[in-house]
Formats: C-alpha cells, sequence, structure tokens
C-alpha cells in the first residue's frame, strides 16, 4: 500500500503546466479607420508644404538669384510711318553738320529713284541687243494614217539661239522635241525675214539639236559677207551661284517673253553617260514650259532653258543647263559628229568619304553602259578613275574633260583603284575610244 501511494506521489511530480497563447482576433474596423487617418495626415502635410512654399518661392528666388531689371521692348505699329521731316524734328537736337549730311542722303533720293528708271530702260536696251541672236524656230509635223496618206497638219514654235555661221550655212542652236519627222522647218528671224532650215544634228540626251539655214535662202542684205553674225560667248567660270541671269525667248511658255533674276542653286546635275551636265536653278518665275537661253550682264550664254529635270519641289521657277558642261556637245553637233565614248556614269567620290574613310579621290563609277569600250575592257562599277593618259584626275568632271578632248578610235590609259576586302588595288586598262551617234 505504501508502495502503491509513493509511486503515485512520483508520477505527481513529473506533470509540467501547458499553455495555449490563442491570436488575437483582426479588428478591420480600427484598421480601416487607422488608414484613412494617416492618409488624411499626410494629404493635409502636403497640402500645407505647397502653400508654403508657394508663398516662401519669390522671397528665396529674390534671396538667392537678384532679379535682372529689363527694359520693355516696343514695336512700332505698320501704319505710323516715319516721314523725313520726324528725322529731323525732336527732343534732341542736331548740330549743323549732321543736319547737312541728313539733307544730303535727302537729296541723293531723287538720284536713286533715276538710277532705278535708267537700269530698267538699260535692261530694255539690253533686250534689243539680244534679240539679234535670237530665232524662232516653226516646226510643221505631218500626221499619217494607215495607208500613210497625210490627213492632217501639225504646227508648233520654239526658240533658237544663232551660234555660228561655218562658211556655208548659218547654225542655230534649238530644241529638238519635235524635230524628228518634221516635214518643214522654217526659221524667223528678229527683222522679220523667213527662211528654210534643215537639222544638222540632234542630241537624244539633252534634246538638244542644231539647225542649218543655208545662205543662198537668205535676202542678199544677209548673206556672208555682207552681215557680220556676232560669235556668241559662253560664260565658262565654275562658280555659277549667285549670278545675274536674264532668261529670254520663251520662259513664260510664250515667245517673246522675258525675265530677269538670279542663280539661286547649281545643286543638281543630270546623269549623262561621260559626262554630267549641271543644272541652274533660279528665281525667274516662269512656266512650266519654258524655253529659252539664260544670258549673264556681259552678254555670255550661262545656260538653256529647259523643264525641271531635278526632284527640287521648287515649282514654277526657271531651269537650265549650264552651257560650259555643253561646248562639247554643240561643237559635235554643229559639225556634225559622234561623240567621244567610253560608256561610264559616274559622279565625284564625296569629300566626307576621302577624309573619313582613306577613300581615293577621283571619279566614281556607277555604272557602265552595256557593250561598251569601258566594260569591254573590264572596268567594273565601284572603281574609282584616278588617273587618265598619265594625267591625274580628282573628279568625274576632269575625266570628262580629258575624253572630250580625244576622237573615237584613238587609244588611251586608264587608271583606276579598286577595293579588295578593306584595301584598294591600282588597276590599268588600255582603252580604245568609241564613238556615240
Amino acid at each position: 500500500m505504501e508502495e502503491e501511494k509513493q509511486g503515485k506521489e512520483g508520477s505527481g511530480q513529473r506533470k509540467f503546466m501547458v499553455e495555449t497563447i490563442k491570436k488575437r482576433p483582426l479588428n478591420r474596423k480600427k484598421l480601416v479607420r487607422r488608414t484613412l487617418l494617416t492618409v488624411i495626415f499626410a494629404a493635409l502635410f502636403g497640402l500645407v508644404a505647397c502653400v508654403s512654399f508657394l508663398f516662401l518661392e519669390p522671397f528665396l528666388s529674390n534671396l538667392l538669384t537678384p532679379k535682372a531689371n529689363t527694359n520693355l521692348v516696343y514695336f512700332p505699329e505698320e501704319n505710323q510711318e516715319m516721314q523725313p521731316k520726324d528725322m529731323v524734328t525732336g527732343k534732341n537736337t542736331m548740330t549743323q553738320q549732321e543736319e547737312e549730311n541728313l539733307k544730303h542722303i535727302l537729296s541723293n533720293l531723287v538720284t536713286d529713284q533715276r538710277i532705278f528708271g535708267q537700269t530698267f530702260l538699260s535692261l530694255s536696251n539690253y533686250m534689243e541687243e539680244l534679240n539679234q541672236y535670237l530665232v524662232t524656230v516653226m516646226v510643221v509635223n505631218s500626221q499619217t494614217d494607215r495607208n500613210k496618206a497625210i490627213h492632217r497638219e501639225g504646227q508648233s514654235s520654239t526658240c533658237g539661239l544663232i551660234i555660228q555661221d561655218n562658211g556655208k550655212e548659218l547654225l542655230i542652236l534649238t530644241d529638238g522635241k519635235n524635230l524628228s519627222g518634221a516635214r518643214k522647218i522654217a526659221i524667223s528671224f528678229s527683222n522679220q525675214v523667213s527662211a528654210e532650215a534643215s537639222v544638222k544634228k540632234i542630241d537624244t540626251d539633252t534634246n538638244l539639236a542644231v539647225l542649218a539655214v543655208d545662205f543662198v535662202n537668205l535676202p542678199k542684205e544677209m548673206q556672208r559677207g555682207k552681215i557680220k553674225y556676232p560669235v556668241i560667248p559662253f560664260y565658262e567660270k565654275k562658280d555659277l551661284l549667285g549670278t545675274a541671269v536674264v532668261a529670254v525667248g520663251g520662259p513664260m511658255g510664250i515667245s517673246p517673253s522675258v525675265g530677269y533674276g538670279m542663280v539661286t542653286s547649281t545643286g543638281y546635275t543630270k546623269e549623262r553617260v561621260d559626262q554630267n551636265i549641271q543644272v541652274i536653278q533660279t528665281n525667274i518665275t516662269g512656266s512650266k514650259n519654258a524655253q529659252g537661253v539664260l544670258f549673264d550682264p556681259l552678254g555670255q550664254v550661262v545656260g538653256l532653258v529647259v523643264e525641271n529635270p531635278t526632284k527640287s519641289d521648287v515649282e514654277n521657277v526657271i531651269y537650265g543647263y549650264a552651257i560650259k558642261d555643253l561646248r562639247k556637245t554643240i561643237e559635235c553637233l554643229s559639225n556634225d559628229q559622234n561623240y567621244p565614248y567610253l560608256g561610264i556614269y559616274g559622279m565625284d567620290v564625296p569629300q566626307e568619304a576621302v577624309v573619313g574613310y582613306s577613300v581615293p579621290k577621283g571619279g566614281y563609277v556607277t555604272k557602265i553602259a552595256t557593250n561598251s569600250s569601258a566594260m569591254n575592257c573590264g572596268v567594273r562599277q565601284g572603281d574609282i578613275i584616278v588617273g587618265m593618259d598619265g594625267k591625274m584626275v580628282t573628279s568625274f568632271g576632269e575625266y570628262s574633260s580629258i575624253l572630250m578632248q580625244k576622237k573615237p578610235e584613238d587609244k588611251i590609259t586608264l587608271k583606276v583603284m579598286r577595293q579588295a576586302q578593306e584595301e584598294y588595288t591600282e588597276l590599268e586598262f588600255m582603252i580604245e575610244v568609241g564613238e556615240k551617234r
């Protein structure tokens, strides 16, 4: 019995107290209330900060960066034109010397008006001088039916320029668009004399043509020896930009008409095989069907008026081909000769490529004409022409100038740089000059 009692007492000593912690229930209303209070206090704090900054900012700005004094700007109204007397009268007194200087300036205004009138009078007289070079070209074309019977005639007119006489004929440069298949061509001179003409040669690239009037068809007073036909000087300077020009012939779409202005752009070119032609853009307002010649104030031919050959969005202004790039073409047309021909299209290597990428300076070949002398000898697109007949070539224009001095069947050496991987290799070709009809 005692042992059982002791056992029960021993087992009672080994018991421990076990406590369980229960989770406190979440009071959602109290949490929402505290959140709203936090948001409200934050908004009030931001509002107070903004108002404080708004009122204190001018003071702080003036304190840190003092405000500079500015003067008020006034623009006079357009209808308040200053009169000469207003220049003299005023609060400020003028010295006698200043008054004399002012009177001298005002007195010259009359002289300037006279000069202005004399300028336009001289332009009118200048136009009369230019008229001796100009003619009207009348073209009669016949239209046929399927049986090749003529049933209607069409007539058109254009402007022409007397360029030279070859001892037998008077040569006239004109637009060759409507000359193919012409049944009759008549030339009307400035003195109202008319004569028949024939086509010497037409250039299909530029649509230029040279007509010939036999002296036999002219009146006695216009025969060679009776009258001296002036040789037209060509403007040869490279820099045309800003040159004053007069457009004569038919710049307004009707002949005769005239326009005055200046060269405003020379950045465009007409791509042509073996030779590019500089395009002249002027500020003379004219017709889309303009025709005629551009002269400078000294009577030199600057260019020939053509339809807009560029991608410029400037419309209704006069464009022309620079005469300096057409000299060889006009010579070949006048002599009924074919042009020297290699078949290379090209452009100048940009200066940026020469400086930035070490590209050789010269004439860059953009295209080769099929079955041309250049293609048959191995010249490729991408080659850079750097030499020709022992002369250094630094531009495509220099290549053209050297070629135009050659004759068909002449043999020339052409030196090019060809890119091979990252380097350029020099190659030399012996080419026989062909001819372009």
